[in-house]
């Protein structure tokens, strides 16, 4: 699991666009809420990332 700073330097997306994908969708499966830290699961990321044709 990542933080967002992390996740966007890990996948390679600006800081700012990572947060627009997590608030475009909320309560996607690849998030989980760790009190008002959002984290995101790598894996689940990746697959959706992978089936994404624009971010």
């Amino acid at each position: 699991m990542f933080t967002v700073d992390e996740a966007s330097a890990y996948f390679h997306i600006g800081g700012k666009k990572m947060r627009e994908i997590i608030e475009a969708h909320k309560g996607a499966r690849w998030m989980l809420y760790n009190g008002n830290r959002i984290m995101i699961k790598k894996d689940q990321f990746a697959k959706w990332l992978d089936n994404q044709t624009v971010i």
